[in-house]
């Protein structure tokens, strides 16, 4: 009886901090056919968690990225296939009402007692905001860029004007 009730309040623990995290958390079969996601990736990520399950990760993320980051993507397959953890895979999949969402997973594979490799469990974050940020900062910075340039280029003419002008002074004293 002792060990049902420590199962059932570890359980419960689990859930409580599965409900309470920022993150989401997702398991694989040995297939690599996502078994489970967390409620929090449902809303995080807008659309149903039906839509994942039974899929692989590849079948999830748009075809183009796969084309885009060819090598980047064999490694992960790679790392599946040697039942290799993962850490920070980055990537971006489309929600039902079409917007772009950021994520980054990480991921360890798990065995049972006899050593047989059953999947993959593991956590995701979506970064969205913390990408958008850094491509405001980085076309900010583009823009100052621009901005100092267009000033360097439109006062050269002038300061050379100014220039040869004092010059001509110089050489008629």
């Amino acid at each position: 009886k002792r060990m049902e009730q420590a199962l059932k309040f570890s359980e419960q623990r689990f859930k409580n901090i599965a409900q309470s995290a920022s993150d989401w958390f997702w398991e694989t079969d040995k297939d690599h056919r996502f078994s489970y996601l967390s409620e929090k990736a449902n809303s995080l990520l807008g659309m149903p968690l039906m839509n994942v399950l039974g899929k692989t990760r590849l079948e999830v993320v748009n075809r183009q990225q796969l084309e885009d980051d060819a090598e980047k993507w064999q490694q992960h397959e790679d790392d599946l296939n040697n039942h290799l953890p993962f850490k920070d895979l980055v990537y971006v999949i489309l929600s039902d009402d079409g917007i772009e969402h950021h994520i980054r997973i990480n991921g360890v594979p798990v065995f049972d007692d006899n050593e047989d490799f059953q999947g993959y469990q593991g956590t995701g974050t979506d970064i969205t905001d913390h990408v958008r940020v850094e491509e405001a900062l980085r076309d900010s910075e583009e823009r100052h860029r621009n901005f100092a340039a267009d000033v360097a280029h439109e006062l050269r003419t002038p300061l050379a004007v100014l220039r040869s002008h004092l010059d001509n002074l110089s050489d008629s004293r």
